[in-house]
Parts: C-alpha cells; sequence; structure tokens
C-alpha cells in the first residue's frame, strides 16, 4: 500500500540571511577557491563551472533550478574531510552550505527523556560541542525547528541553555572539523560508535531539498512503508514515485550503498546517501546526557590472541555486568607498536610519544563512562578480564585526569601522524606512492579469520604495514604503506582481495567511510546484481538526470 507524503514550503529566511555569492570565473576559483575542487582524497581533476555559497534553502533551490535548467552535474560541498572522493566536483554546480551553521530550535523528547535539537547542516562537530559547553548559539530567528509550529520554544531555548553544557553529540569521527550535513550523508561514526552506534541512530528529523526543488520535513517513524509498496512524495512538478526496495544492508557496521530495512522509513534514504538523493537543509539531532565521568585506559599483551580475547571478554561481559560498558575499544597491533618505537627513536628524548612496554606486541584503548562512585567496581571488573588474558590494570595505563587523557591521545594520534609522515617521505623519491587503507568490517564471529587473512597475505608478500582502529565491532583499519610503485601495484591488488574476503565473511566494504567515487567498483562485490538495480531505481526517482552527487556510488 502506498504512502503519500507532502511537500512542505521552503523556510522563508529573508530577514536573517544574506544574498548567496556565486562564482564563475575560472580565474577566480582556480585562484581563491581550489580547495573545493578536492576533499582529503586528494582525489585528481576537480572542476566546476559555478560555486555558491547559499543561506537558506531558498538559494538552495534557487541552485538546482539553475542546474536543471542547463542541465548541469551538482555536487554539495560540507567540510571536505571525507577521503573517498565524494565531495570532488566533476563539473556542474558546486554548493557550498558551510555557512548554513545556525540553529533553528529545541525540543524535549519525553519517549526518550532526550533534547533534540534542529540546525542548519554546515556547523562543524567541534563547534557544535563547543556551543552545548558553552551555552551560547546563533539562532534563526522565529524558527523553532519543530513539528508543532505553536510549541513554546522560547521557554524550551531557556531550559536548554540553562543545562545544554551537560549534553554531548556522541558520534565522534576523527575530524571534528567535519560538518554536520557531511557526517549525515556519510552516516559517519567513529570510536564511541561501539556504544553509540553511527548518525543514523541519533537523527531524529530532516529538511532535505529535492532535485526538483521539492521540500521534505521528515520526522523519524513519520513516513514508514513495507518491502515492494512505495512512498508517493507530491513534488513540485509531478508526484514521485518512490520504491521501497526488497534487499537487505549488510547486519554489520555499514556505510556502503543506500540503506534498507524491513519496514523502511523515509528518512533512511537520506542519510548514508552520499548526496545523491537530495541536499540536506536542516538536521534535527538527538543529543546524549553527558556520563559524570570518563575512565580511560590502554592495556598492553605480549601477545595478540590475549588482546583479541580481552576485546571479547568485553563484549560478552558488557551483557551481563553492570560495570562494563565501554564506549569505545580500540586496537593497535605489533606493526603499530612498532612503527610508533621507531617514531620514537627517530624523535629522540623530545618524542611526544610516551613510552609504552617494550615487550608489548599489542593493545587495546577503552573508554568507560560512569558515575564516579563506582570507580573502584570499574576497576574490579576490567582488572578481572585482563587478568583471563595476561594483563592487569597495574600494567595498564588508564585515568581520568587532564595529564593522563594527553597522554593516550598522544599514543592514539600517534600512528596515523607516523603512517602518512613515512608516505610523505617516500613521496619524495616516488610522488605517485600514497598508503593503501582499508575500511572493512565483519561480524563479531569473523574478526579474528579476517585478521588471519590480513596477516597471511600481507606477510606473504612481504609488505610494511599496520593494523589498527574499531575492533569492538570488528571494523579494523589495514594500512599498507608501499615502498616503490610495484609495491603500490601488489597493496591495491591485496585491498580487492581483502575486500572480496570481508564480503565471504557475511562484512562490509566500507565501515564508515563510504563509498563515494573511489570505491563503486567494489559496490558490487557486496550486493548482487538485482539489489544495484534496486539502489538504481531510487536514484531514477528523486534524480532522473542522474544530476545530483554525479560520480558517486554509481
Amino acid at each position: 500500500m502506498p504512502v503519500h507524503v507532502p511537500k512542505t514550503n521552503p523556510f522563508d529566511d529573508s530577514a536573517a540571511i544574506s544574498e548567496a555569492r556565486a562564482y564563475r570565473c575560472q580565474d577566480d576559483i582556480q585562484d581563491s577557491f581550489s580547495a573545493y575542487l578536492c576533499d582529503e582524497s586528494r582525489f585528481p581533476g576537480g572542476c566546476i563551472d559555478e560555486l555558491v555559497f547559499t543561506n537558506s534553502e531558498k538559494q538552495i533551490i534557487d541552485a538546482l533550478n539553475r542546474a536543471s535548467a542547463q542541465d548541469l552535474p551538482v555536487t554539495v560541498s560540507a567540510g571536505r574531510t571525507g577521503i573517498v572522493a565524494g565531495a570532488v566536483p566533476l563539473g556542474g554546480i558546486l554548493i557550498s552550505l558551510e555557512n548554513m551553521r545556525k540553529w533553528y530550535g529545541v525540543r524535549w523528547n519525553d519517549e526518550t527523556g532526550k533534547w533534540c535539537v534542529r540546525l542548519q547542516p554546515g556547523i562543524s562537530l567541534d563547534t557544535l560541542q563547543e556551543n552545548l559547553d558553552q551555552g551560547i548559539f546563533e539562532r534563526i530567528p522565529g524558527k523553532n525547528g519543530s513539528t508543532n509550529d505553536n510549541s513554546p520554544v522560547d521557554t524550551a531555548w531557556e531550559k536548554f541553555k540553562s543545562e545544554s553544557a551537560n549534553w554531548f553529540y556522541p558520534v565522534d569521527p576523527t575530524e571534528k572539523s567535519a560538518h554536520l550535513g557531511g557526517t549525515v550523508a556519510t552516516n559517519a561514526s567513529g570510536a564511541r560508535s561501539f556504544k553509540y552506534g553511527q548518525t543514523r541512530e541519533h537523527i531524529t528529523g530532516l529538511r532535505v531539498i529535492l532535485m526538483d526543488g521539492t521540500v521534505l520535513d521528515l520526522q523519524r517513524g513519520q513516513y514508514i512503508a513495507q518491502a515492494g509498496d512505495s512512498f508517493i512524495i507530491e513534488g513540485n512538478t509531478a508526484p514521485i514515485n518512490l520504491p521501497v526496495p526488497f534487499y537487505h544492508a549488510p547486519v554489520v557496521k555499514n556505510a556502503a550503498g543506500y540503506f534498507s530495512s524491513h519496514p523502511m522509513d523515509l528518512i533512511d534514504y537520506f542519510i548514508g546517501s552520499e548526496g545523491t538523493l537530495g541536499v540536506l537543509s536542516a538536521i534535527e539531532i538527538s543529543l546524549e546526557r553527558k556520563p559524570e565521568f570518563k575512565l580511560c585506559g590502554i592495556a598492553f599483551f605480549e601477545e595478540e590472541k590475549d588482546a583479541i580475547h580481552f576485546v571479547q571478554l568485553l563484549r560478552e561481559a558488557r551483557k551481563t555486568n553492570d560495570y562494563i560498558d565501554p564506549a569505545a575499544i580500540e586496537y593497535f597491533d605489533s606493526g603499530s607498536l612498532n612503527l610508533l618505537r621507531n617514531k620514537q627513536a627517530d624523535d629522540g628524548s623530545g618524542s611526544s610519544i610516551p613510552p609504552f612496554p617494550d615487550g608489548a606486541g599489542a593493545a587495546i584503548y577503552f573508554e568507560q563512562e560512569g558515575k564516579e562512585d563506582d570507580l573502584d567496581n570499574f576497576f574490579e571488573a576490567y582488572d578481572q578480564c585482563l587478568t583471563q588474558c595476561n594483563s592487569s590494570m597495574d600494567e595498564t595505563w588508564g585515568g581520568m585526569d587532564q595529564d593522563e587523557l594527553t597522554r593516550m591521545a598522544h599514543f592514539r594520534h600517534a600512528l596515523p601522524e607516523t603512517i602518512n609522515g613515512i608516505i610523505g617521505q617516500r613521496q619524495k623519491n616516488c610522488p605517485a606512492l600514497y598508503k593503501v587503507g582499508t575500511d572493512f568490517a565483519v561480524p563479531d564471529e569473523n574478526l579474528e579469520k579476517m585478521i588471519d587473512v590480513y596477516r597471511q597475505k600481507l606477510d606473504d608478500a612481504g609488505h610494511e604495514y599496520a593494523i589498527f582502529g574499531h575492533i569492538g565491532e570488528n571494523h579494523l583499519h589495514v594500512n599498507i604503506l608501499p615502498a616503490n610503485e610495484k609495491e603500490l601495484k601488489e597493496a591495491k591488488t591485496l585491498y580487492t582481495e581483502f575486500a572480496k574476503e570481508a564480503v565471504a565473511l557475511n562484512g562490509t566494504i566500507s565501515g564508515e567511510h563510504g563509498v563515494g567515487k573511489l570505491k563503486k567498483n567494489l559496490l558490487g562485490l557486496l550486493y548482487k546484481p538485482e539489489a544495484l538495480d534496486e539502489m538504481k531505481k531510487i536514484k531514477q526517482s528523486l534524480d532522473p538526470r542522474n544530476l545530483l552527487g554525479n560520480g558517486n556510488l554509481f
């Protein structure tokens, strides 16, 4: 049975915003805005006919109308922190949402006991948290951002401001300068996703502008349909028949392809769609209450098997033990630790990497949130798990004060910095080199199998590599460090072999980074042709001329 979805009017922000800025001169674009032609992937060939900085929904619609009239592709630009070239434009119009960083409104959700806040998509995650901590918000006058226009918005705002410092947004990708809209477009996650999940779990509402200028105001749970049915959207020019797919998304942490579930919530089409189905103009997120304290630790193990066993014990213990519920579990293998040791030696006594045990062959970083009165219970619970894995809390870095947290942060962040430094040095002799990094995730029962595959193939090939990342969700990043172009070619071959193995183990080709332009050749490994056809029908329904996010996914 089809589900009918009405369109809504664009917000009238004319009294609160400035005019859109548009640039069409290629000299201006190349001289002053070349950074908008690339993202962190360094994917080459970015080009545009027009760059427009929008401040309102009406300005977004104007840009989309110009693109439609001229049959120009459209790329949406956020913080450009992605690494799969999703934000790299391939001609046409680039819409930058970076000026849209204000707050629309807040509401209290009685069902969850949490604040929901509605913002524009251009706010960065670090600014979002800074606003919460300081209780200072740049608002758009007269917009409460809720579905009830008669809600007591001013009263809610005053109450929210008085306690906002007690709340946080738990999605924590490595790059905190990422924009909220970009994290929704990629269904981003981070270290804390072990406890809090990916972006999707925290999105309660979206305003989306379709390619024909139709504006949708969606609340989670508002429009639900079953597989094989459809959503009939009141489009600007004609009704839009959006099919509900039959295929299933991977059951592991996943950021590849259009999401599908049975039943299907209309809002979920747009989360993780990588800018290919619509432009996000407002986002409502659910906040979490800050814990009283956070205990962080790095446990060291002589053997990798003990580190993996510790992770497995934590997973099981969280089901029955009130004092084990880690927000994050991160892994460092022997290759990672060896890279850090070498970096320490090169830096000498002034190294920012703190010393760690010489005999350590693996390490696990963990975060435990809770009440301060329970600290002794947390310590004992973790120690019991560690002693079963030939380690202990006495041999673990741990702490809550800023000095200890800073030491652990230096340790964690030093690894990717070290890897990038090594590649940078090698590029001086071979500019074509780059690290080859995986983003695969598998189910719990296949973690050790996947690690065995990585080790066997990499050791047989003789490559330098490091394995690290979100082991709590079996989402490890393998970074291969080629020394020459021959090794780079071999590493790319290994990457594809690893992708096939991850899929064979019921995993995914992307746990958090998305597909973009760089991984679309892998999408066919994960989904059957019938599923890809269903995805293309979704795309065809909302963007018949394939203008939005040109080059992403397909």
